[in-house]
């Protein structure tokens, strides 16, 4: 029968990547009022680094980020948690996230942070948070109507 050929079938021994942990703007956003909480957040934007970040980011270059990973993990393995973002958090993110990851399994060491990838990226952080400078900094207006313009999708007022 089918189920007899399935069962026939040599497994595949693939090391999968563990994938990053999922974290709500509004989960981190809770990380800037507590205190003392060890949370670091990585920008890994390059050129559309302009325009703005959120407040308190590490900026590491999508494109130099495999050549700056050990000085990331050895600087940020006592964290609690890491937060990683890109533009859209949907490509470079979570790639940079699952590397860090990998790396921290490499050393074996029981305390290590929660990895996570910020839904919606930096585009989703912004659209609420842009007038309020302890989570977004050098922010640019001109910059940001532009692409809300051009993408007809307007931020939301700020609560």
């Amino acid at each position: 029968s089918h189920f007899a050929m399935k069962a026939n079938r040599p497994s595949l021994a693939l090391e999968v990547p563990e994938a990053p942990l999922r974290m709500h703007a509004e989960n981190l956003e809770e990380c800037f009022h507590k205190e003392g909480q060890k949370v670091v957040i990585v920008d890994v934007r390059g050129d559309d680094y302009q325009g703005g970040h959120i407040t308190g980011s590490i900026q590491c270059d999508y494109d130099e980020f495999a050549t700056r990973l050990d000085d990331l993990v050895a600087a940020h393995q006592s964290a609690e948690q890491v937060v990683f973002y890109c533009m859209n958090s949907q490509v470079r993110s979570p790639s940079c996230a699952s590397l860090f990851m990998s790396k921290l399994k490499d050393l074996n060491s029981a305390d290590h942070p929660e990895v996570f990838v910020l839904i919606g990226g930096f585009q989703q952080w912004v659209r609420t948070r842009y007038e309020n400078s302890e989570l977004v900094t050098d922010f640019d207006a001109k910059l940001w109507n532009g692409i809300w313009a051009a993408t007809e999708s307007l931020p939301t007022e700020a609560t």
